[in-house]
């Protein structure tokens, strides 16, 4: 399970790697959408972009439990 702070990372991305003996499954949380690519993100405002020696903190909880 994975917990965070929606208004900090309002996008969710999920992506799978179906090769043969191989699968994986990626659940991340983010902070743009990717559908749309960045054109689209920057022009509806919800690009974020961080200026020189400027930082930000994300808080992320993974919870791990039996299969």
């Amino acid at each position: 399970m994975t917990v965070f702070h929606s208004g900090q990372l309002p996008a969710l991305l999920q992506w799978k790697s179906l090769r043969r003996g191989t699968y994986v499954l990626g659940i991340e949380p983010a902070n743009c959408p990717v559908i749309g690519g960045r054109v689209e993100a920057r022009e509806r405002g919800v690009l974020p972009v961080l200026q020189p020696g400027e930082s930000r903190r994300y808080a992320l909880e993974f919870r791990i439990g039996p299969a």
